[in-house]
């Protein structure tokens, strides 16, 4: 309920919902620390009991001593005769999961059995089997029979069925079994990722017991890395001869198959050059015949010459001496010459028909009968020996095919050759690599370290790991303030009353106007907080309404300029909100302030007003006037406070309440009232319960609703606020009553905590 509208309506400037006095938004941490210092004491004692508790418990465990040794892997690895190791360790720029890997060997079952076989940690108690949660509850049920009478005790367990079951002592394996998962569950490994440090750590109830099992572990870890080494040299050596004995072998065979294969097709290297001998053949007959087929042509140049020569005799001696190349043939050429020549001169001398002439011709005609005959014999003879050279052609022809065909044969046999030699190769290099691999890992023996090396052995702890009594015990007051302060807001957020102004403005979004203190002691013996206004006006209770009257008076004139409501209703939610109390304490602050005041006792069904002023029927009051048994002049008496008169209900009313504040009567009442006094304040009934005061919303100008500090439900205080809204009465503000000032944050709107804010107060 954000405003309160009606037809005395006071404008709302109300902070709205959630917001403090100020306006301004509550920080939730300040909320926080509200609400822990309202509840610091139960908060405290909440702190106190889990810490005893904590302590307790800490002093009951079992102390445990922690060892540590670092193990780190060396990078650097040994050279000998520059040679590599068989198995090489890591290298400088190390995977990050060498490490993880090398964590995970350390915490394995194998490498813990190994440890827990070696320092015979079977035999001792810890490492052995422990009694369940059944035989322990037998125990503690056992010991608790001694405090009972018979067996009740074994009975309970029976019944719930926590008899331990008979079972005989482990077997060997079974034991150790048990004690290396013991072992295993003591045992920490870590790595960081960020280094090659590996840290080996080992808790045990005795601190030297602990310092040897970590030492010991690492130990055995580096052992392992060794051996693995050696055995990974023999297996490589072993494997190695075993190769290099099979390679010597294959190597053997290869080399003696591209043997038996040149023989077998007579694959002969002869020249510098690497070729065969069918090449070689193939290139003396391709020459042979080159030569021939040049002489083989020149002979039949020649015999065509001489052929045309014989056949046209036109030739000179010169050419036929250069075709048929015969001195015989040159002499009977000189010996024709001769001839004609005498044959010419005879016949010019002596005539043709001469004898000497004719013997001349003659001579003539057997010289060329004889060349005719020479060269004759001459073609014949370059006619036979053009057929030779054609015929050794023809043959250098067939050799250079036949042998064209074995090259060809010896080029497919030189390639399987080639194919043979280069898996001999092969099988050579390999053999050759492999043996000298063998003589490598031969000088490697007996020379092999680890991939890791123990750089810090475990010391003997001096103090116990656990239980770090300052860790737990931070922890266990860590744990306590949280959930004592989280037990603190549950409680906040579960109550249902108000505990400040602010929170009673944050919740209903209406003014509070005042915060009235709970009085104790002789304060409240002594007339209450009334009594407080009247006789001690300068006490905290009187300063509280004084606070409430000029809030009344200043709201509205800071709104709008209006003057104060002059006929003010004051009523509550619930009975026993203090309304009453409230109404006559500010009708007396008004009264101090020098304003004439008139207080109507409107709770005609519970007469508390009339009660606490010792009047009774027997003195006319409101009823009478409602009655018209008498005038307002004669009900008011006078009072020990100037300005200040009260009229109360002096017995029960015959017609129903509601009828009679709404009555015309009434209304008459309150004009004559207003029209006499500056103001009227009305104790009404509570409008939670019952509907009265609603029927005063054609006379009043405001209500003030009083709230008890951390007793009126925030609901019922809201539905309070909804009726008077939609009765149009106007709500001026809300009261704080009977706050505890030892426990509320504000009274009065003044800080409290503080003595120098006490000082200004007198009780």
């Amino acid at each position: 309920m954000a405003e309160v509208h009606g037809p005395h309506a006071v404008p709302a400037d109300a902070p709205a919902f959630g917001r403090g006095m100020d306006g301004g938004e509550p920080s939730p941490l300040a909320g926080v620390l509200d609400a822990v210092r309202r509840r610091r004491r139960f908060i405290l004692a909440w702190i106190l009991v889990w810490l005893a508790i904590a302590g307790f418990a800490i002093a009951q465990l079992e102390r445990r001593y922690r060892a540590e040794a670092l193990v780190m892997l060396d990078t650097r690895q040994l050279q000998y005769a520059e040679l590599r190791a068989v198995l090489t360790g890591p290298t400088n720029l190390m995977d990050p999961n060498v490490a993880r890997s090398e964590v995970a060997i350390l915490t394995s079952d194998g490498l813990a059995r190994r440890v827990v076989q070696e320092l015979d940690l079977a035999a001792r108690p810890e490492y052995g089997p422990q009694p369940s949660w059944q035989d322990r509850a037998m125990q503690a049920l056992a010991t608790a029979a001694l405090w009972l009478d018979g067996h009740t005790g074994w009975q309970v367990a029976e019944a719930l069925d926590l008899a331990p079951a008979p079972s005989g002592p482990p077997d060997p394996a079974e034991r150790l079994a048990i004690a290396v998962e013991a072992y295993r569950s003591n045992l920490s490994v870590f790595n960081d990722g960020r280094s090659y440090v590996i840290s080996v750590a080992y808790e045990a109830p005795d601190p030297a017991l602990a310092a040897r099992i970590a030492n010991r572990h690492a130990e055995l870890y580096v052992e392992d890395q060794r051996r693995m080494k050696n055995e990974a040299l023999a297996g490589a050596s072993a494997w190695l001869e075993r190769e290099v004995n099979e390679l010597a072998e294959r190597l053997r065979q290869s080399e003696r198959l591209v043997q038996e294969h040149r023989e077998r097709h007579r694959l002969f290297l002869l020249g510098p050059n690497g070729s065969t001998l069918a090449a070689q053949q193939l290139g003396e007959v391709s020459s042979q015949l080159a030569i021939a087929s040049a002489d083989l042509a020149q002979r039949e140049s020649r015999l065509a010459r001489a052929r045309a020569v014989g056949v046209s005799g036109m030739a000179g001696i010169d050419s036929e001496t250069e075709v048929t190349g015969s001195a015989t043939i040159s002499r009977l050429r000189e010996q024709e010459a001769i001839a004609d020549r005498n044959a010419a001169e005879l016949s010019t001398r002596l005539g043709s028909r001469h004898p000497s002439v004719l013997a001349a011709n003659a001579e003539v005609r057997q010289v060329r009968a004889r060349i005719q005959d020479e060269t004759q014999k001459i073609l014949r003879g370059l006619e036979s020996e053009a057929v030779i050279a054609r015929s050794r052609q023809a043959a250098l022809r067939r050799t250079l095919a036949e042998l064209e065909q074995r090259l060809a044969e010896a080029e497919q046999a030189e390639a399987t050759a080639r194919d043979l030699e280069r898996d001999a190769a092969a099988t050579r290099s390999l053999y050759e690599s492999l043996l000298a691999r063998q003589k490598q890992v031969a000088t490697q023996e007996g020379i092999q370290q680890a991939d890791a090396r123990v750089v810090s052995e475990a010391a003997v702890p001096l103090r116990a790991s656990f239980p770090n009594r300052k860790l737990f015990l931070a922890v266990a007051l860590m744990a306590a303030t949280t959930s004592g302060v989280g037990l603190a807001m549950l409680r906040e957020r579960s109550r249902q009353g108000f505990r400040s102004m602010q929170e009673l403005e944050a919740v209903l979004g209406v003014r509070a106007i005042g915060e009235v203190p709970m009085l104790r002691g002789r304060a409240a013996r002594r007339g209450g907080l009334a009594m407080q206004v009247r006789r001690n006006p300068r006490s905290l209770a009187a300063e509280s309404m004084h606070t409430v009257r000029s809030r009344l008076a200043l709201g509205a004139a800071m709104r709008d300029g209006r003057p104060p409501p002059r006929v003010l209703a004051v009523t509550s939610a619930l009975p026993g909100e203090g309304k009453t109390s409230v109404a006559l304490a500010l009708a007396r602050s008004f009264a101090a302030s020098g304003r004439s005041v008139l207080l109507v006792e409107c709770d005609l069904r519970n007469r508390s007003l009339a009660r606490d002023l010792g009047r009774g029927a027997r003195h006319p009051g409101l009823l009478a006037i409602l009655e018209g048994e008498a005038s307002l002049e004669e009900v008011l008496g006078e009072t020990p406070e100037p300005g200040l008169r009260v009229l109360p209900a002096e017995r029960e009313p015959h017609a129903q309440p509601q009828d009679l504040l709404h009555s015309e009567r009434f209304r008459w009442l309150l004009e004559r009232a207003e029209a006499s006094f500056d103001h009227v304040v009305l104790d009404t009934p509570p409008v939670g319960v019952v509907s009265d005061a609603l029927m005063l919303n054609h006379a009043v100008d405001a209500a003030v609703l009083v709230v008890r500090w951390e007793s009126t439900p925030r609901d019922a205080a809201a539905r309070a606020l909804r009726s008077l809204d939609l009765a149009g009465i106007p709500v001026a503000g809300a009261v704080l009553n009977a706050a505890d000032t030892r426990k509320a944050d504000y009274a009065g709107g003044y800080a409290l905590s503080g003595r120098a804010a006490r000082s200004y107060f007198r009780e």
